[in-house]
């Protein structure tokens, strides 16, 4: 008999305009999850989005197959970002579409462990006993590259974190954090119960507060608690 997740998630987004699609997002059994959104000034946004997001997902499911990567999540995560870069470029490159980019946040899940890779503007927020962490946070220059850019060269920026039973993790787009102060993002996810349905309210109030402030672009964020 198989165990049970030991992980909870709810994912809530709020496009800028609903023309606008480009913000997208996906999960693969509670244990990969995926933010990918178009970049900003780039032609067609509502494509790439939705397309880096989709194929992450799908690198993730096919890549890990493989020993070597299933075993090295980190180089698992490298994989995923040059494939969906180079699948990205080739997508920009067809007649009538002057170039794509996009920027994509892909975490990967353990019973004990958090993989992160990042290229572009992300925020992951780790909440342990009243405590939050900022685990991305890296030098601007890291975050100002996008995927579909260039062929080749994408290193995303990765972190690896301990989870303990209790925590809860935010994935988002920055723009949300921007126009949040950390004492209601505190607030909001101490009183976050450990169910689906709680979860989904916490991060439909995130969402609500962040436009309620003067938030402009499209919003995405996951939460994610380990439950036990």
């Amino acid at each position: 008999m198989e165990e049970s997740s030991p992980f909870l998630s709810a994912f809530v987004s709020d496009l800028a305009s609903p023309k606008k699609k480009d913000l997208a997002a996906g999960n693969f059994t509670d244990e990969c999850f995926v933010i990918g959104i178009g970049a900003r000034g780039w032609p067609l946004p509502e494509q790439s989005g939705p397309h880096v997001t989709d194929t992450a997902l799908w690198g993730y499911k096919e890549i890990r197959k493989r020993h070597t990567y299933w075993l090295n999540k980190k180089l698992l995560l490298s994989r995923i970002f040059r494939s969906t870069n180079l699948s990205l470029w080739q997508k920009g490159k067809r007649p009538g579409t002057d170039g794509l980019g996009a920027e994509l946040l892909v975490a990967i899940v353990s019973a004990r462990t958090l993989w992160i890779g990042a290229v572009g503007k992300f925020k992951v927020l780790l909440y342990r006993d009243t405590l939050i962490d900022d685990l991305l946070n890296f030098p601007a220059h890291t975050q100002s590259k996008i995927l579909g850019g260039s062929r080749l060269g994408i290193t995303p920026s990765i972190k690896t974190e301990a989870i303990l039973p209790g925590d809860s993790i935010l994935l988002t787009t920055d723009a949300l954090l921007e126009s949040l102060e950390e004492e209601t993002v505190r607030s909001i996810l101490a009183d976050s119960e450990n169910s689906a349905a709680s979860l989904k309210g916490a991060a439909r109030q995130l969402v609500h507060a962040a436009r309620e402030n003067g938030a402009i672009e499209s919003l995405g964020v996951w939460l994610v608690k380990r439950v036990k």
